[in-house]
């Protein structure tokens, strides 16, 4: 990769020397010989590297120049040159960031290598942004899909979550409702997207090897501790630990672990030596952590410690204006992976997928679907590749035998009925029986909450105003 690199001295014959030996490493090079020129030379060109002469002609000189680029960029490499310059302005120089300095007349081979040596400097990290960058954009908040009100507060908490490092996070929700992925986004947005990210499922991992994993052990701790081990926690100094499942954790690590938060530093297994670590805590799980410390199965202490932010995550059945979006960018990537193009749904799958309960979240729609295009030949997935999908899912929920009140007119009149009508007519039923409860006239209905509350947007009807009605109807009698 060429790069650029500036050269800013009033001698034409220094500009012409510097200039043909970076023209030998085929990098570019642009001149200027005052610092006016120069300052504008650096603000339109950005160049990589500025090699600067102090004594340049004008009311201000390299010293100057030098201030004013690292002012706009505390990064920028700049190479201090000059044949008059005091032992006062070479310390300046050094104090304001320059990277070095040489007298003239110039040391070719040197200024080759400190040249070369910056260069490298300048694309190492050029390359960490660009992966950076793309890790963000990999793992950060734009990949959390939905639009829905309780799913955009919730990554707006998180938004301003990753923006101190210093607050621990604890993620609760159900299984399959992306308790990584806000990780992620957390670290992948913050200040310490640079450092690591480190993640271990506590429920993955047989307690007897646990402790060895986040805390490392000496060479000799036990038997099979035949060198020395750095653990989980003291790799993630600097950066984010990520403990998922946490409510597994056994009550002795739990107290270990408090220790480490109080004291910022442990010792390995086996080990004297105490090593001191500072990270950002986020912790995880789908228990109800509360629950557990009244059974005295989880520390008060920890789970307060813990606690500073809690993000609840909503499970996709509260979500329900996200689903088809969600599906569709499934789609895309599973078109991408089975080598199949402009994979779609039909308004009829679509509409199954609206009224489906997803009890595994958002885990379970990926898999419904990648099984839903593994098992049809079209582009365009109909309900019936989604239905055989969902009862392999669940075919307990799908299969089961159940006896249902024959609530339907005996015969169909000539005119025909609508069974949209006949669906209404029973919802508004269940809600006046219920008083306007929906939980109640779901229960009624056999089907969850949010595909009542589906419906009941779908014919755009009142609950309130079903409730006001049935109490009119009472009064009345």
């Amino acid at each position: 990769m060429s790069l650029t690199v500036q050269i800013v001295d009033d001698d034409p014959h220094i500009c012409q020397l510097i200039g043909e030996i970076l023209n030998e490493s085929h990098h570019e090079v642009i001149e200027a010989g005052e610092v006016a020129s120069a300052w504008q030379q650096f603000q339109s060109e950005q160049p990589d590297l500025s090699i600067v002469d102090i004594g340049l002609p004008g009311e201000e000189d390299g010293i100057d120049l030098l201030r004013r680029m690292r002012q706009q960029d505390k990064e920028y490499p700049v190479l201090i040159i000059s044949g008059q310059a005091s032992p006062q302005q070479a310390v300046e120089a050094m104090k304001l960031g320059a990277y070095d300095y040489l007298g003239k007349p110039i040391n070719l081979e040197k200024l080759q290598l400190l040249v070369a040596r910056l260069l490298e400097d300048v694309r190492r990290r050029r390359s960490l942004e660009r992966l950076k960058t793309s890790l963000q954009t990999e793992h950060g908040f734009d990949r959390l899909l939905g639009r829905s009100t309780v799913f955009r507060q919730l990554i707006e908490v998180a938004q301003r979550v990753a923006e101190i490092p210093t607050a621990s996070v604890l993620l609760t929700g159900e299984s399959g409702t992306g308790k990584e992925l806000f990780a992620r986004a957390i670290h992948w947005t913050s200040a310490l997207a640079h450092e690591p990210f480190v993640e271990i499922n506590c429920a993955a991992v047989p307690e007897t090897l646990l402790e060895a994993e986040l805390f490392g052990f000496e060479k000799g701790a036990f038997t099979d501790a035949k060198q020395r081990k750095p653990g989980l926690l003291e790799e993630a100094s600097g950066g984010t630990f990520f403990l998922d499942e946490v409510g597994e954790l056994s009550l002795n690590l739990q107290a270990k672990l408090l220790r480490v938060l109080e004291e910022h530093s442990f010792r390995r297994l086996g080990g004297t030596q105490l090593i001191h670590v500072q990270f950002r805590l986020i912790v995880a799980t789908n228990a109800d952590l509360e629950e557990l410390v009244s059974q005295k199965k989880f520390r008060q202490d920890l789970y307060y410690r813990l606690n500073v932010i809690h993000l609840h995550l909503p499970p996709l059945r509260a979500r329900v204006g996200d689903i088809v979006e969600i599906a569709r960018h499934f789609l895309k990537d599973i078109g991408r992976d089975f080598g199949r193009k402009n994979l779609m749904l039909s308004p009829e799958a679509e509409q199954l997928l609206l009224e489906y309960d997803w009890p595994g979240n958002i885990r379970e729609l990926k898999n419904v679907l990648q099984r839903a295009v593994v098992l049809s030949d079209s582009n365009i997935l109909e309900d019936k590749h989604l239905d055989s999908s969902l009862r392999l899912t669940h075919p307990t929920k799908q299969t089961e035998p159940t006896t249902t009140p024959d609530i339907a007119p005996t015969s169909i009149p000539p005119e025909g009925v609508s069974l949209e009508e006949v669906e209404r007519t029973l919802i508004c039923s269940a809600l006046r029986q219920t008083n306007g409860n929906v939980t109640a006239a779901a229960r009624l209905l056999k089907m969850s909450r949010e595909r009542l509350r589906y419906r009941i947007r779908k014919f755009g009807l009142s609950v309130k105003e079903l409730s006001t009605e049935l109490r009119e109807e009472m009064h009345d009698a």
